[in-house]
């Protein structure tokens, strides 16, 4: 995929744009306690690993091995079968493996700073209860937000829009 981009709104904004409904959430049934429950599933784990790989970065990627290590698509459909990463499992991932990668965690003024200065920074939230999900975003300048969740992905918006509430 030739993008010829260099920020994260960049990345974002070409991504959304070009396969959007990658990105759009969709609705599943689930059996829970012998009930079908509807159940809206989101592409935020996608876009935000989708943006690190069109950027050339050093994981995460959608898929990982046992050892988080990031899988390129090929070896995740060979017989090294990886591990999706949802948004919960990413802040996990995060946790386990990101210092390896090169991140770090950081006060929100030191991630506005960065997102200022072009870095790639990972906004995320991890849901306490393990059946529903948690979110992951990516902070762009001015505390904006890069996002795929419950709406539409948007790209410059206030990160509040995407996270409502959490922490």
């Amino acid at each position: 995929l030739n993008a010829n981009v260099k920020t994260s709104r960049e990345a974002a904004t070409f991504l959304i744009k070009a396969f959007m409904p990658r990105y759009l959430p969709w609705e599943v049934i689930v059996i829970r306690d012998g009930k079908e429950v509807r159940k809206l599933n989101t592409a935020c784990n996608i876009l935000f690993t989708d943006i690190v790989k069109l950027l050339g970065l050093d994981g995460p990627y959608h898929w990982v091995d046992k050892k988080g290590t990031p899988l390129k698509w090929i070896e995740r459909n060979t017989a090294v079968k990886g591990d999706e990463l949802s948004a919960n499992k990413l802040v996990d991932w995060f946790h386990t493996y990101g210092i390896m990668h090169g991140y770090l965690q950081m006060s929100r003024q030191d991630a506005e700073e960065c997102a200022a200065k072009n870095a790639l920074v990972a906004v995320t939230y991890k849901n306490p209860d393990p059946s529903h999900s948690g979110h992951i975003g990516i902070m762009l300048e001015n505390g904006t937000l890069a996002q795929a969740g419950k709406g539409i992905p948007f790209v410059g918006h206030p990160i509040e829009e995407g996270f409502g509430n959490h922490p």
